[in-house]
């Protein structure tokens, strides 16, 4: 029988060690339950990276949906969609998982635009 409490504990520590530390850099034995218990759950370190970043957009998702249904003007409702936002983190104990520490296979130079002819390579405004 799965436990929810574990998988969610699990989630919350790997969310703040790939936070941390990176995907690539954190290694699954950090996490602090034994493999054959980790791979119980999810069946690769990407599958576990993909539910921590699913957590948090859930988060986020559910804010958005209360702030569509508030009365108030647009930057109300986008205070109240931060501001509940940051509580459904804290609900699940900062469980976030940004994709600024996600180390992907491709390079900086293969996502970076190509210069406008009429300015310098790398200069401001040139996407």
């Amino acid at each position: 029988m799965d436990h929810p409490w574990r998988i969610g504990a699990v989630l919350r520590v790997a969310a703040r060690i790939f936070d941390e530390k990176g995907y690539r850099a954190t290694s699954l034995d950090e996490i602090g339950v034994t493999k054959t218990a980790l791979y119980h759950d999810f069946k690769n370190k990407e599958q576990l990276l993909y539910e921590c970043i699913k957590l948090t957009y859930n988060c986020g998702q559910n804010a958005r949906l209360e702030a569509e249904k508030a009365d108030g003007s647009a930057f109300e409702k986008l205070q109240l969609l931060y501001r509940r936002f940051m509580e459904n983190l804290m609900e699940e104990r900062g469980a976030y998982t940004t994709m600024a520490n996600i180390s992907a296979p491709w390079t900086a130079k293969r996502l970076t635009r190509p210069a406008h002819p009429d300015r310098p390579y790398g200069s401001p405004n040139c996407w």
